[in-house]
This record gives structure tokens, C-alpha cells and sequence, in this order.
């Protein structure tokens, strides 16, 4: 079974869809990932530089076919012009000089014509001819992928796992990933149900292999284009990863390659999102009829909220795409206004907005957007009527209880009832940016509410999607607080109850409490203002 799934799926894999997989791959036999193009105009004809075990630099073109075999004309008329450059171009990267010699490989899921291998042989042999035998290219094919994939992607053990891989692998991926199994199945790849301690070697190897999966498993939305599900299934592998690097005592440095390749994955998603966005005309799914409003500002409020994130991350790292930028920037100006708070798993999308507003707007417009959602949230919730979901109900779920489509006959009295686990991290923004006036007119509203939060019992247990250890937090404000002592406790950012690696990335704590909207406590919320506006 294995071996036809694998099959199946790189078959099916087109050139983008292969990239972040071979990348794993090769990290898996050794090499050092260094570069991950996004084929831009400078991209030399090399999509992948890479570090062989032996140290010597190794160029990777990528290609796919329509059919099942690299034909002479594909290969005259597409390959060749990009093969020049992939042989002769040097490597420019701050990693070797520029008069370093490397390896070209082409590589494909296809198999090629004899005619060819035949081209190819004659290439080489011409360059040695000329007394140049250094410089050749060296094929990866069809066959060698299938193997390398067999290999190196691991299987699950227990047949509800194999389940799950198998309902991942067979869906259409047109909806949401279904984020609970995804990250079921790589949290147990991951070893992180287990007690038993996996050596450093074998965690990283673990490591790169649980990517493979991750990929496999959700080749379903990668074949779709559907770039959201994409960037939450690498979130997901990320938590996995980093949940084990802290429960092993692994430091980032071990796992720095396979951190890497997963985020550089992440913002080319992000980028070919926002191409896709620059390209559309409009932002329906389907037929245009059975798309309500309601369901296209729940898109809107998704897609402002990851455009907004790449408009940090260009910011603050200095990876900045001016024509990328500017689109981003009067994408979120526009649409902002249509997004929905269908839910408080949507409030991590709000906050990625707000302080990507911090950036590009200078009036207060992105603090009465906050204030209008902690009034929203206050009311909304202090009520006996239906409150706002809470952030561990799924957009799925709440959409239908919006809807009226609902399973539920009535409330469950069990469910528990004004309460909130957003609302305080917003309040402490709030009374950050010193709107006193405007939170005396809706603290009695915020009295009504039970301010909650869930702390894990292990640190590492904070990356997992449920964790079935910890403690419920419930705090319930006083009628009456000094201006004083709510904006000291504003202020105070104490962060050592958040996990240590991503501590040190705020990008990624932001994608991660995005994907995992119930892991974003007052303090997560704090800890990311204090990065993004340095307060």
C-alpha cells in the first residue's frame, strides 16, 4: 500500500508541489538545504542549492511533465536554455566564493526519452571533450525519487493512523484542512505520545521524514492550490517538531535546516497566495450562488489575516518584494473592513491585522478596530443569548451553529456560559495604547465575563493541538480597577511561561496561535505586541 500511495502521489506532483518534499529529502541523506528559490528573474535556472555530506555545493532544477516522459522537444524547447544556466552559472550565495565549482543535477518525476538521455550524454561529453570533465549534469529521475521517498517517508504503525493518512490523501482539498487530523498524525509521528527517548541523530532524521508525511498526507490541497491549507499543514509540522525538540532537550541549532525549509516553504505560500490575489478579479469560490456573504467575509477575514503576516514578515526581515508590499499593504486597507469575527478563533486574524495596520497606518484607525472587537466580544458573550464561539470550536462548526445548520438541539448546559479566553489579551492592548475613556464606557460588560485560559502542564504540551494535561485558568475582573494598575499589568510581559524557540521567532508565534487560535493567552498576546511594536 505504501509504496502505491507513494506512487500515486509523485506521479501527481507538478514542479512547485515537489520542491519542499525533494528538499526533505535531500535533508534526509545529509545534505544542508541553503537556498529555496522563488523563481524570480534571478533564479539562474537553480530552484535548489544544497550541501552534499561531502561538502561539495549542488544545484537542483526541478521539472515535470504532462506526460509520462521528458520528450526531445520539452527538453529542446523548455529544459536546455535553463540547463545552461544551471551548469555554467556560478552559485551566487554569501555561503561559497564565487569561484566555487558545484554539481548540476535535473531532476523529475518522470522518466525521459532515450532521445533525451541521449542529449544529455552528449552534453556531457562534450564538456569533456573540451577538457572540462568537472562540468556535467547528473539526472535524478522518476525511479530514484520513488526510491528516496520510500526510504525516507515514514508509515504509520496503528490503523486508525493509516486511517487518517488515507482519508487525508484521498481528499479533494478544496476546503479546510482538517487541522485535528493533520496534526494527530504528525504529533504521533513525531514520537510525542511515546516515552521513549529518541537520541538527537534520530530526532533529526524523524525530523525530515515527518515532512515527507506532511506532505503526502496534504497533497491533496498543495494539487488545489489551496495556499492556505498549505501554510496551516506547515505550521502543524512545525509545532510537531519544535513540541519534540522541547520535550528532548534538541536546541534549534540541531534542527535549524528543517526549521528553515519549513518556514522559507511557508513564505513562498504566502507569496503565491498574494500573486494569486493580485491576478483575481474577485474572491468567490465556486458557484458564485452558493457562495453567501457571510462565507466570503469568513475568506476575507483568513486572507487578510496571512496577507498582513507577510507584510510583517517583509518588514521586519528585511525580504521585502516592493511590488509584493504595496499590493498587500492596499489589499488589507481595502478588505479590512469586510472582515467578520465569525468566532473567537478568528481574533489571532484581527491581531495580525492590527499590527501589520501599526505599520503602514498612522492613524488610529487599527486601535478603534480593537476596541470595536473587545466591545463585540463583551457583549456578544456577557449575554444570556448565543455568545461568539469559543477558539476550540472549529470555523466548520461555528459557521453552521451561525447558520442555523447546527446538530445541536439546544445549548448544553455543561458548555460553560459568559465567558471569554480573548478578551484580556485585547484588553491589555487597549489599555496599553491609554483609550481609558473608551474601555470606562464597556467595563461593566467586561465584569460580566470569566476570563479564561488553558495552561499545559509541560511546555512543550503548549505546541500540541490538545493536550490532555494542565489546568483551566478562570479569573473573573473586579467591579472597580485603578487606571493604574490595569496598565501596569498592561505592561508587565512575563514570558517565560511561552516556549522557548518560539520565543524567538515573532513571525512564527504569529502563524502558530493563527493556526492554533487557543493557544493565544494574554501572554502570548503581550509577548507579540511587545516584538512587533517594541513597547
Amino acid at each position: 500500500m505504501k509504496e502505491r500511495i507513494l506512487e500515486n502521489w509523485l506521479d501527481s506532483c507538478n514542479e512547485r508541489t515537489l520542491e519542499a518534499p525533494f528538499c526533505f529529502m535531500l535533508l534526509s541523506q545529509g545534505y544542508t538545504v541553503i537556498h529555496l528559490t522563488r523563481h524570480s528573474n534571478i533564479e539562474m535556472g537553480k530552484d535548489i542549492i544544497a550541501i552534499d555530506p561531502q561538502g561539495v555545493p549542488c544545484a537542483f532544477q526541478l521539472k515535470s511533465s504532462p506526460g509520462k516522459r521528458i520528450t526531445l522537444t520539452q527538453w529542446r524547447n523548455e529544459i536546455a536554455p535553463q540547463i545552461h544556466d544551471l551548469m555554467l552559472g556560478k552559485i551566487v550565495h554569501p555561503s561559497f566564493p564565487p569561484s566555487t565549482r558545484h554539481r548540476s543535477y535535473l531532476v523529475t518525476n518522470r522518466d525521459l526519452d532515450e532521445e533525451v538521455a541521449r542529449a544529455i550524454d552528449d552534453l556531457n561529453r562534450g564538456w569533456e571533450n573540451r577538457g572540462l570533465p568537472e562540468i556535467r549534469l547528473e539526472t535524478i529521475v522518476r525511479g530514484q525519487l520513488l526510491r528516496m521517498a520510500l526510504d525516507h517517508t515514514p508509515w504509520p504503525t496503528e490503523f486508525a493512523d493509516v486511517n487518517i493518512l488515507l482519508e487525508l490523501f484521498l481528499d479533494n482539498g478544496q476546503g479546510p484542512l482538517p487541522k485535528a487530523k493533520v496534526s494527530h498524525l504528525l504529533e504521533t509521528t513525531m514520537g510525542l505520545y511515546s516515552n521513549a527517548v529518541p537520541s538527537k541523530t534520530q530526532l533529526v532524521r524523524t525530523a525530515a521524514s515527518s515532512a515527507l508525511l506532511c506532505a503526502l498526507a496534504t497533497s491533496p490541497w498543495s494539487r488545489a492550490e489551496n495556499y492556505a491549507a498549505e501554510i496551516e499543514a506547515w505550521v502543524i509540522y512545525i509545532a510537531a517538531l519544535l513540541a519534540a525538540c522541547e520535550r528532548w532537550g534538541i536546541t534549534r541549532c540541531e534542527i535549524y535546516n528543517n526549521l528553515e525549509t519549513a518556514k522559507d516553504t511557508i513564505f513562498r505560500l504566502l507569496g503565491k497566495l498574494c500573486e494569486e490575489l493580485r491576478m483575481r478579479s474577485h474572491l468567490v469560490e465556486g458557484d458564485a450562488l452558493a457562495d453567501l456573504p457571510l462565507l466570503r467575509k469568513v475568506r476575507v477575514t483568513q486572507l487578510v489575516g496571512l496577507m498582513s503576516v507577510y507584510g510583517l514578515w517583509q518588514r521586519i526581515y528585511g525580504q521585502q518584494n516592493e511590488e509584493h508590499f504595496e499590493f498587500v499593504r492596499n489589499f488589507c486597507l481595502t478588505m479590512g473592513s469586510q472582515m467578520v469575527v465569525w468566532g473567537e478563533g478568528a481574533v489571532p486574524q484581527f491581531l495580525a491585522y492590527y499590527w501589520f495596520l501599526k505599520e503602514v497606518d498612522g492613524s488610529s484607525n487599527s486601535d478603534f478596530m480593537l476596541m470595536r472587537l473587545l466591545k463585540l466580544i463583551a457583549t456578544r458573550n456577557g449575554k444570556q443569548g448565543p455568545s461568539l464561539a469559543d477558539p476550540y470550536q472549529n470555523i466548520e462548526g461555528a459557521l453552521l451553529e451561525v447558520l442555523g445548520f447546527s446538530e445541536k438541539e439546544g445549548k448544553d448546559l455543561a458548555e460553560p456560559s459568559g465567558v471569554s479566553y480573548m478578551a484580556k489579551g485585547l484588553l491589555h492592548l487597549v489599555a496599553k495604547r491609554n483609550w481609558k475613556q473608551h474601555l470606562r464606557g464597556i467595563w461593566p460588560d467586561l465584569t460580566r465575563l470569566a476570563f479564561l485560559k488553558f495552561e499545559p502542564a509541560e511546555p512543550w504540551q503548549y505546541y500540541l493541538w490538545r493536550s490532555g494535561h494542565g489546568i483551566n485558568v478562570c479569573e473573573y475582573p473586579p467591579l472597580t480597577k485603578h487606571w493604574k494598575d490595569l496598565q501596569k499589568e498592561a505592561f508587565d510581559c512575563q514570558d517565560s511561561s511561552l516556549p522557548t524557540i518560539l520565543r524567538q521567532d515573532p513571525i512564527l508565534m504569529l502563524l502558530f496561535i493563527m493556526t492554533y487560535p487557543h493557544r493565544a493567552t494574554p501572554e502570548t498576546v503581550k509577548w507579540l505586541d511587545k516584538m512587533f511594536r517594541k513597547f
